[in-house]
């Protein structure tokens, strides 16, 4: 279903008010006694508030009273006094009044006071009385279903109507441009005048933006009440008359419908200022009421809370502070509690958030204590060193970050004194339950038994010893032990900066790789179930695959045994490279820089590309 837009907000207004305009020749006037009566309740079994509300209209009654009991001649002079929206008021206030304010006799009252309303008003409309005129600018009630829609009204100022959304997309109340021609009377014109007049040209229209989905276009509508009073005042007045004097009558109406649009651009023009006013107004009610909010709880202790930016957004924003209405003293003490609760949790969430930014920068500082102990560490060294996560873990560690007060800073310098004091011997304990560990998996693993017994923490030294990690990365002992596989604790939390601890479940130990280890210990000259990964070092021996080698147009990819065994696949034929080739990885080598202080595992020897012939 189309959707349009509307022109202007509307308040709930009772339905039987619009309903008893309707009966009035002048709409948008009611009077107290139309109303429908209340029914009379037991005086024993009355409440407060309807005390209070009779008592309330007695007093509403009693001032009219002395209002009316004027003589007639005072009466009028205070009425001449009033501006057009008081004296609207008025007529909706009691019969007698509004038997007096609708009289003929009131139309010089009615003028004098259209004058005194400020900002001044255009002209009225030469149809429509000033009353009625009133009415229509202060009541926001559908012209055709008499509902005050909480959506607010369309307002086609170019027929003086007003239209709830359901009405609006009603070919009773506004004729879609697609129909507009197909109507009896607009067809005859056309006819008769050519292309002279179009229907913008005869009718009152209205520019609507028509939503289907999330796609929106702008389309023409045109008054159903304005086609109406043109097919019968053109039927009545042409009818039998020749086709010149039809073409003058019509010339004639498009002329006045044209003079009452200029009229009401200067309508539409007061109404944009009027709604510029009432912004503005809502704007000063809404930052008056924020200020003397912020200002009551300034007095009870807040003052200083308030002034936070996350404070202050967050309580702006709240449904009971962001309203456009003054504050009374009533509302404040209904409002009272529930804001000073809603501070103490933005309070506290406050806190939270900042301890959090500090426990995230004390991370960091740990960090960097971590780089600086295993700075000019060897690779060897490293493996056996604890790690951010580690350190982290620890609960002299964790008791200095969390627990120092937020406003107390803590250095690098305290950190590593809380480090230097841990003793070495559980530094021991822990790489020993490491080694422990490893070994463990050796025993659960399908690979081949070494020596016909259980593992122990002598086959962790073993050349063909490789654990993997998420099936690319392959490391033998110890630098299993020094991998960290650069992912940080949970994220979104102070350890986010932190890699995490080293874990025994994050390896798992392959048989085809160890076969590959097999293959390549082999090659070296050494026994795979007793040669260790000291003894390969020891060999000083390059490989290379035959796939590699026979590639004469690439480089040479030259690789320790610890890169054979990382990079090789199962079906790679691996062959072990010449002396002089030797001498030109190790010279590589030499040049070649790993990150982190990690040994290269491979280098690529250069060598001449053969051209091929023409």
């Amino acid at each position: 279903m189309a959707r349009t837009t509307r022109g202007s907000a509307s308040s709930k207004r009772p339905q039987s008010a619009r309903r008893e305009n309707t009966r009035d020749e002048r709409p948008g006037f009611t009077t107290a006694s139309d109303s429908r009566p209340r029914k009379r309740v037991k005086k024993e079994a009355a409440s407060d508030e309807a005390e209070v509300d009779t008592e309330v209209k007695q007093d509403d009654a009693a001032l009219s009273s002395r209002f009316t009991d004027l003589p007639l001649e005072l009466v009028l002079e205070v009425l001449s006094h009033l501006d057009a929206r008081s004296l609207l008021q008025l007529a909706r206030t009691t019969k007698l009044l509004r038997s007096l304010l609708l009289s003929r006799s009131s139309i010089k009252i009615w003028k004098r006071g259209y004058n005194y309303t400020k900002p001044a008003m255009p002209p009225p409309p030469s149809d429509m009385s000033i009353p009625r005129l009133l009415a229509f600018l202060e009541d926001e009630i559908c012209d055709f279903c008499d509902e005050s829609p909480d959506d607010g009204v369309l307002t086609v100022w170019s027929s003086w109507q007003r239209f709830c959304e359901g009405c609006a997309d009603s070919i009773f109340c506004l004729i879609p441009d697609e129909y507009i021609r197909d109507f009896h009377v607009v067809k005859k014109i056309i006819r008769l005048c050519g292309h002279s007049y179009q229907p913008v040209d005869l009718l009152p229209s209205v520019v609507l933006q028509v939503y289907h989905g999330f796609y929106g276009r702008e389309v023409v509508r045109y008054s159903r009440a304005a086609y109406d009073k043109l097919a019968k005042q053109f039927e009545h007045a042409t009818a039998g008359k020749p086709k010149e004097y039809k073409k003058e009558w019509v010339a004639g109406w498009v002329e006045n419908l044209r003079k009452s649009l200029r009229h009401v651009e200067a309508w539409e023009s007061w109404d944009y200022e009027r709604e510029e006013r009432k912004e503005a107004e809502r704007r000063i009610t809404h930052r008056q009421r924020i200020d003397e909010i912020l200002q009551r709880l300034g007095e009870l202790g807040w003052a200083d809370e308030i002034q936070k930016p996350a404070v202050s957004s967050q309580l702006r924003s709240h449904e009971l502070v962001d309203k456009t209405k003054r504050l009374t003293d009533e509302e404040w003490a209904s409002i009272r509690g529930p804001l000073l609760k809603l501070l103490q949790e933005l309070r506290d969430k406050r806190l939270e958030q900042e301890r959090q930014v500090l426990l995230r920068e004390r991370y960091r500082t740990l960090k960097e204590v971590h780089k600086d102990r295993i700075h000019n560490k060897t690779q060897q060294e490293r493996c056996f060193m604890p790690g951010a996560g580690e350190l982290a873990g620890l609960k002299e560690v964790t008791d200095a970050i969390e627990r120092t007060p937020v406003d107390r800073t803590l250095t690098k310098d305290d950190l590593q004194s809380i480090i230097d004091a841990i003793p070495q011997a559980r530094w021991d304990e822990w790489n020993a339950a490491r080694a422990a560990a490893l070994v463990n998996m050796l025993n659960r693993a399908d690979a081949p038994p070494r020596h016909g017994q259980p593992a122990t923490t002598e086959d962790l030294q073993l050349a063909t010893t490789v654990f993997t990690y998420s099936y690319e990365t392959h490391l033998t002992y110890p630098e299993v032990l020094g991998h960290r596989d650069g992912r940080c604790s949970t994220a979104g939390t102070p350890k986010s900066s932190i890699k995490k601890k080293w874990s025994v479940k994050d390896y798992k130990i392959q048989l085809s790789r160890q076969r590959i280890a097999a293959r390549v210990v082999r090659l070296a000259g050494l026994d795979p179930k007793t040669a260790t990964a000291a003894e390969m070092d020891a060999r000083n021996v390059w490989f290379a695959t035959t796939g590699n080698v026979r590639a004469s147009n690439h480089d040479l990819c030259a690789m320790t045994w610890r890169g054979a065994i990382m990079e090789c696949y199962p079906e790679d034929q691996i062959v072990t490279l010449p002396a002089k080739r030797v001498a030109q990885a190790q010279e590589l080598l030499a040049q070649k820089k790993c990150g982190d202080g990690d040994p290269a595992l491979y280098v690529d020897i250069p060598r001449g590309r053969k051209t091929s012939k023409k």
